[in-house]
């Protein structure tokens, strides 16, 4: 007896110790393979190191305060946040809003520009008296903010993208409130087109638009946030006289360029934690339901990074050689890589094309404006419909077409090509009609009459 139990105890003692040994062999590995991917993933930041602004200039600061007037929370008010691969979905909703009222004017426009992307065939939607109101309350600080991005030099806020977090400069509750900021300043344009004040509704959809190149300048948050400008800004010009080139930013290119970053962000700023151990570490953690075993859980979870970072990497170049060959079109027809079926932590984080499908449907709603326009044109001048459109070929998908059909009604312009098949209403805004000589825009003609905007105080006018 006495024999067998000191067989046991030493034959314990050298599992332990080969347990031991592979345990340290396992971090040793890991760390390894941590230090190659952190090295990876400073290469691929390195540009941004060069596009750093080194400080925040005089607009930017302005900008800032004048915010401040009509929104609680700042623009450079908040420290950056953690990007995780899921910046898109989370920018509209950043920030919580402060009053009823507030809450109620920024969903109802959020709704009118939905509205617009539905509509295919005029009139246009009327602008809801709450954003009337709320957009007469901020009047006077709208104008000066339009002064400001006219007048001066572009917002530049500084950001360090040396630093192994985020590279944002300003936090994604900045840019929703920057993305909220564009669209008043949009609506405001509509409304004075609307009413006939052709010079002031350009000068706001010009500040907008400056608006949206300061924004844009900056990856991962500010890419998707200057997406959602331009999506807004092409469907405000369906409905006026305001013209907007087909591509004027290569919405494409900056999407894949800004899904790089991201992921380098993220793999560096996460592996570097894990590593570390201690309080970062067990937040990183504590995201994830699955258990995992004590400190050996960090080095589990690094190799969950790694492999997502190497797996979208190879999605990017995938990405990459489709969209030399056909620019941001068809994305979705491509079987691009996935995560290990081990990666259960991060599966929800597989590689997808919806980047190049969003830059297809802004550019091809751009493209159906000047068909639109080149349409009215013609019915302007020979007071009939044109037989046919110039081109049915597509600039922005190479390969597709526009369809066009005259019937005694008026007439129809619709997209042959499907850019993003798993969105709800993608197409919507893919669709014109217009009937007979009803003008489909919302602007009155000359000598006709247009209701009044109703003002909180009857003292207060449009800038």
């Amino acid at each position: 007896m006495h024999r067998l139990l000191k067989c046991l105890l030493v034959g314990g003692s050298l599992v332990s110790i080969i347990t031991l040994v592979g345990t340290v062999s396992f971090r040793v590995a890991v760390n390894r393979r941590i230090e190659q991917q952190v090295a990876i993933a400073t290469q691929i930041l390195s540009p941004l190191v060069i596009k750093g602004a080194t400080e925040t200039n005089a607009t930017a600061r302005q900008l800032n305060l004048l915010l401040a007037e009509i929104e609680p929370q700042v623009i450079g008010s908040q420290p950056p946040i953690e990007t995780t691969g899921e910046t898109e979905s989370k920018i509209a909703d950043s920030r919580p809003l402060h009053s009823q009222s507030e809450l109620a004017f920024h969903q109802a426009l959020t709704q009118y520009y939905s509205d617009l992307q539905a509509t295919t065939a005029g009139p246009i939607p009327t602008v809801p008296e709450t954003v009337r109101l709320g957009l007469s309350e901020r009047a006077q600080t709208l104008s000066r903010i339009k002064t400001l991005l006219l007048d001066e030099p572009l917002p530049m806020w500084a950001f360090d993208a040396s630093k192994t977090s985020t590279v944002e400069p300003i936090s994604m509750m900045g840019f929703a409130q920057a993305h909220r900021l564009h669209g008043q300043l949009l609506a405001l344009s509509l409304l004075n087109q609307q009413q006939g004040n052709t010079v002031k509704s350009r000068r706001y959809f010009q500040a907008a638009r400056r608006l949206h190149d300061a924004v844009i300048r900056y990856p991962v948050n500010g890419i998707y946030v200057g997406l959602s400008m331009a999506e807004q800004r092409v469907m405000v010009t369906r409905w006026t006289n305001i013209p907007e080139p087909i591509v004027a930013v290569d919405y494409g290119a900056k999407l894949l360029e800004s899904r790089q970053y991201e992921s380098a962000i993220s793999t560096r700023t996460h592996l570097l934690a894990l590593q570390a151990g201690g309080p970062q570490a067990n937040a990183i953690q504590a995201r994830f339901e699955q258990p995992l075993l004590g400190p050996r859980g960090n080095h589990f979870l690094a190799l969950s990074y790694i492999d997502s970072h190497q797996t979208h990497r190879q999605a990017h170049r995938v990405l990459s050689e489709h969209f030399k060959q056909n620019g941001p079109c068809d994305a979705q027809q491509l079987e691009l890589p996935t995560l290990a079926s081990w990666n259960g932590p991060l599966q929800q984080f597989n590689p997808n094309s919806s980047a190049l499908n969003r830059a297809a449907q802004v550019q091809l709603t751009a493209e159906l404006n000047t068909l639109i326009a080149e349409v009215h044109a013609i019915y302007d001048r020979n007071q009939r419909w044109p037989e046919a459109l110039s081109t049915t070929h597509s600039q922005v998908c190479a390969g597709n077409q526009w369809q066009y059909e005259e019937t005694p009604q008026g007439i129809t312009i619709s997209y042959s090509g499907t850019p993003d098949p798993d969105e709800q209403n993608t197409n919507a805004a893919l669709t014109y009609s217009a009937q007979g000589q009803a003008s489909p825009i919302a602007f009155p003609s000359k000598g006709s009459a247009i209701a009044p905007i109703h003002h909180a105080n009857a003292s207060d006018a449009w800038p």
